[in-house]
């Protein structure tokens, strides 16, 4: 049976952004230096940016930084949250670049409280009743966080989704906060995986081919129903 990690993906990511080799990312967290092919392979899953690591992503130049310490400055100065952080920088948000890029956001010391909700959540802190489960636990297929909008304002306080409808960029109308919905642009709402995720206005809601369930698409839960 084999062993259970004594670490997170986010650590890995910590490691990985501060390290400038494997035997360092192994020393971060409390690891033999050794078994290099499995950390590679946890580099690999999560996509994290390992370009400055020697042999860490060999032969992948897909991995390559296309963007500098300075750049990251900016972005993040520039931007209301991770989300709109990653896209600034020209990627797609998804759970591996946003473990990357929070990485590094946390080994440059990076003021974010600037960020949708107004918590510095790059910090590291932790605060008293609120959920502490990692977000790699949460951000996944057959994922579960309480109700929808439970995981929309989790998303936000973080700073990983913007506080305002990302297809229009309403955040008010008419003087009044807009209500503000967790849209899974698949229509499965067991599929919490960050690219699955959107925050959207009632109106830009409403127009989505899943809104409502409109599109009639087996979820995951339902296949684990039938066996499949």
């Amino acid at each position: 049976m084999p062993r259970s990690r004594s670490w997170t993906d986010e650590q890995l990511a910590a490691a990985v952004a501060a390290s400038r080799t494997l035997s360092e990312v192994h020393r971060r967290l409390g690891l033999r230096p050794g078994k290099y092919d499995t950390m590679r392979a946890h580099i690999a899953r999560l996509g994290l940016d390992a370009a400055h690591i020697p042999r860490a992503v060999a032969g992948d130049t897909r991995r390559t930084r296309t963007w500098t310490d300075n750049d990251l400055a900016a972005a993040v100065a520039a931007g209301r949250s991770v989300h709109d952080v990653l896209r600034r920088l020209g990627y797609t948000p998804n759970g591996g670049m946003f473990r990357n890029i929070t990485a590094h956001i946390r080994r440059l010391e990076l003021d974010t409280s600037h960020f949708g909700g107004g918590q510095a959540w790059a910090r590291g802190r932790r605060f008293p009743g609120r959920n502490s489960r990692p977000l790699d636990e949460l951000l996944v297929v057959g994922g579960t966080f309480g109700s929808g909008s439970s995981l929309r304002r989790r998303l936000i306080r973080d700073g990983i989704k913007p506080d305002h409808c990302e297809e229009c960029g309403l955040r008010e109308w008419r003087g009044r906060a807009l209500p503000l919905a967790l849209d899974h642009v698949n229509g499965d709402h067991t599929d919490n995986r960050l690219e699955n995720l959107r925050i959207l206005c009632p109106n830009c809601h409403a127009i989505t081919d899943t809104w409502c369930r409109r599109k009639s698409q087996p979820t995951y839960s339902n296949w684990q129903r039938a066996g499949a």
